[in-house]
């Protein structure tokens, strides 16, 4: 995210396309699952989520190209304020698409019958949650696959947003501190969308804001950064 303050998102570290034969017999290690999301600072977020994740935590977009909406989960390195204390997701946060496929994560349909993709060191030869049972995938596969088409679908309404907020200028770089209880905390550097930029446009460009939903996503995106507090109130005591 070209930001130092957001120390590691959700990582693929070798990601192989699923295949009904070859993987019939593995599992998915979620120890290990679960212990990868807890340390994970951030993840890409879809704009279709930002109403639901608004209340949850902060959401802005990286500095460089293509200015993806990132959700924000720590400031400190290893920490993911929403993780409990088993590392996986808090029941009563709302829980992003890109952790709820993870390890998994939508492939190009023509390279395989099932278009999906998962993280091969998450995997175990024996034992691990099962990707198959006798009459085909099993309900943690099935409830992976849905999360990844879901994503994937999300991702071509947010690359439509996001091509609106550079049409019109509407992104703002800024590097943000706040205090918690005895320090300074400097976030970093992250865009935001400027909402003086949003008002300086003109009727026409507002109503197509308005009419194509951008303009409750900005919204939802703006109100969302008042949960950074949040994540500074949580900073682990030293």
């Amino acid at each position: 995210m070209d930001n130092p303050q957001l120390y590691g998102g959700i990582r693929f570290e070798n990601p192989i396309l699923l295949d009904t034969e070859f993987h019939s017999d593995i599992g998915i290690d979620t120890k290990r699952v679960n212990r990868s999301i807890s340390v994970a600072n951030y993840c890409q977020i879809n704009v279709e989520e930002f109403a639901d994740a608004r209340s949850a935590f902060p959401i802005v977009f990286s500095i460089s190209d293509p200015y993806m909406p990132i959700a924000v989960f720590g400031i400190v390195k290893g920490h993911n304020t929403y993780a409990n204390g088993e590392g996986g997701w808090l029941s009563t946060t709302y829980e992003p698409l890109a952790i709820r496929q993870y390890p998994f994560c939508a492939a190009p349909q023509e390279a395989s019958n099932i278009p999906v993709a998962f993280d091969q060191v998450m995997s175990l030869q024996k034992g691990g949650v099962p990707l198959f049972e006798d009459d085909g995938a099993s309900d943690y596969l099935t409830t992976k696959l849905t999360a990844c088409k879901q994503y994937l679908e999300g991702q071509r309404t947010t690359a439509k947003f996001i091509d609106l907020m550079k049409k019109h200028g509407l992104f703002r770089q800024i590097d943000q501190k706040l205090q918690s209880a005895d320090q300074v905390v400097d976030l970093g550097q992250f865009q935001i969308v400027d909402i003086n930029r949003v008002e300086r446009l003109d009727e026409h460009d507002r109503d197509h804001l308005n009419t194509s939903g951008a303009m409750a996503a900005i919204t939802y995106h703006l109100e969302s950064l008042s949960q950074f507090q949040t994540l500074v109130d949580a900073i682990p005591a030293q």
